[in-house]
């Protein structure tokens, strides 16, 4: 079947779910329409489809540009790159908009309770996601040369730097699902169109410059974007981005020791006599693991 077993896989793969979810799901719906439900709907929905549109489109711009600017091997290398920290990036995300949206819709009328509960929904997101992002840029190299081999080692460079741009994720979709809770898609469709223009405009900047600059480029720009994504719930909850900075602060501080240690440490243990004779997978293993449980050891 060739690339068509992968099609035939996504179709297969959707249709069990239907039909797993018409078997455990008692809802059926009928064949009748409520006018007043569609247009609450509808106001609060249009928005958060364009909103996603809107980052779908963004997230996806960057592969084309460095295929027009730069190569082939070079699109290759930060697609590799961004794979590993965004996989990670993704899986918390999704979780946390499973839960957060119903939970934090609870409390829309409970000024105070909402706050703590995004407060604590943050510090916990964040103890996880810290330590993750600091710990995947620190073993990099290791991880590279055991995963993909010797010939995808630029990507490591690019591998770190989309970290960056990930590590604070949890904070991003925390805020923005505290205002949809609210039921202020308006606010979220207009912070993503001043993100998304405030984004092209840094890619057309640093990408002249080259994909370190670009990355970067994105890098600051992700963290200007907390700021921006927290500033409403200055006003609507009394918490904003300087607060949530400063709840967070330090576990910040112990990932970013904790990778700088076990970076350095994964360093002197790969030019280490005593594994020099070993085969280049069997030696990458041995200092990825090493570098693991120190970094545990260091964060725990």
């Amino acid at each position: 079947l060739g690339t068509w077993a992968l099609v035939w896989q996504q179709f297969f793969k959707y249709l069990m779910l239907m039909v797993l979810l018409l078997l455990l799901v008692r809802w059926r719906p009928r064949a009748c329409i409520s006018l007043n439900s569609l247009r609450s709907l509808f106001s609060f929905g249009w928005k958060v489809l364009v909103s996603g549109l809107i980052d779908t489109i963004y997230n996806n711009i960057y592969t084309p540009v460095i295929q027009k600017l730069f190569s082939s091997a070079a699109v290759g290398f930060y697609n590799r790159g961004n794979q590993f920290p965004q996989i990670i990036a993704n899986s918390v995300g999704q979780t946390m908009q499973a839960v957060m949206l119903p939970a934090f819709s609870r409390l829309q009328d409970e000024r105070e309770r909402l706050r703590d509960m995004l407060g604590r929904t943050i510090g916990i997101s964040c103890y996880i996601m810290f330590p993750m992002m600091a710990g995947l840029m620190a073993v990099a190299d290791p991880l590279i040369r055991l995963l993909l081999g010797e010939s995808w080692m630029p990507a490591a460079p690019m591998l770190r730097l989309c970290c960056l741009s990930y590590a604070a994720w949890p904070m991003h979709v925390a805020n923005l699902q505290a205002i949809n809770a609210g039921g202020r898609s308006d606010i979220y469709l207009r912070l993503e169109i001043v993100k998304k223009l405030l984004g092209v405009g840094v890619l057309m900047i640093t990408a002249p410059h080259g994909i370190a600059c670009m990355l970067i480029g994105k890098a600051a720009f992700d963290l200007l974007c907390t700021f921006i994504n927290a500033a409403p719930n200055a006003g609507l909850l009394g918490y904003g981005p300087l607060r949530q900075w400063r709840d967070v602060g330090p576990e910040l501080l112990l990932s970013v020791l904790m990778g700088i240690m076990v970076y350095m440490a994964g360093q002197r243990l790969y030019g280490a006599a005593v594994l020099a004779e070993l085969p280049g997978a069997v030696r990458a293993l041995t200092v990825l693991v090493a570098q693991v449980l120190l970094g545990a050891a260091i964060y725990m």
